[in-house]
């Protein structure tokens, strides 16, 4: 395993996962495919949901057998949003509501929620039946950030571990709403970027210095370079060549 640490590989995930010993993750910060189309570089983001309920319950199992005995798992997912139910129609999902059963059928415990309040709407393109009860359509300024656990909630200091945030940031940070604006996709790169602060303060709030950081779904590798940065170990899983170069470039250059 030695060999994954502090690199981001170019990998489907389920492979890069099984690469990586039990019970040996300290933190998961990650956001997986919405499955809502989007275009990406080399994944499908159209599955029918039980396709993709298939995939997310595969890539809950292997975490669940990578993450330590007290580890976390950080997974930022829209609230809803339509989902190919057969190649023929779309329906409305609960996505956040359905990543989370899967977690909890794997054997991952619920801990916190949290909001990331983005300030900016899409724009609206598809106001459903305008002015009208007829059949109208609600869009959410904001996702989740889901965050589980395995085994015990509990984190040990262990190693003279350090606490990093003190008074008006962890009051700021531990407040379950995020007032944080979104970051536009550049042309070619990844199309659904995390903002720094994101993966930032998860891994403050939820690890220790020396700690392993895992993103399976790596993207532009913000969640890798935020770890790096604040002196944690990184492992990170991208499919797409592209991406994954684009990723480790950013990273060559802190």
């Amino acid at each position: 395993m030695e060999n994954l640490i502090n690199k981001i590989i170019n990998i489907d995930c389920l492979e890069g996962l099984n690469k990586i010993q039990e019970n040996s993750i300290d933190l998961v910060v990650t956001s997986p495919p919405y499955n809502l189309n989007i275009l990406y570089d080399e994944y499908n983001d159209n599955k029918t949901i039980k396709e993709y309920i298939e995939f997310i319950s595969k890539v809950s199992n292997e975490l669940f057998r990578v993450i330590k005995g007290n580890g976390r798992v950080c997974i930022n997912i829209p609230c809803d949003g339509k989902m190919n139910l057969n190649n023929i129609e779309k329906v409305k999902c609960d996505i956040s509501y359905m990543i989370k059963d899967i977690f909890y059928k794997t054997g991952f415990k619920y801990r916190d929620k949290i909001y990331w309040d983005k300030q900016n709407f899409r724009s609206r393109t598809a106001w459903g039946s305008y002015e009208s009860a007829s059949n109208p359509n609600i869009l959410l300024p904001f996702e989740e950030i889901i965050v589980l656990y395995k085994g015990t909630k509990k984190k040990e200091k262990i190693n003279g571990n350090l606490n990093e945030l003190i008074d008006k940031e962890f009051q700021e940070i531990s407040n379950g709403h995020w007032i944080i604006k979104g970051v536009k996709a550049k042309k070619d790169n990844c199309p659904v970027p995390f903002p720094q602060e994101i993966p930032s303060r998860l891994i403050k709030l939820f690890s220790y210095r020396g700690d392993i950081i895992l993103d399976p779904f790596c993207g532009s590798g913000t969640s890798c370079m935020v770890a790096k940065k604040l002196g944690r170990k990184y492992i990170g899983f991208e499919l797409s060549k592209k991406y994954t170069e684009q990723a480790n470039k950013r990273i060559n250059q802190l």
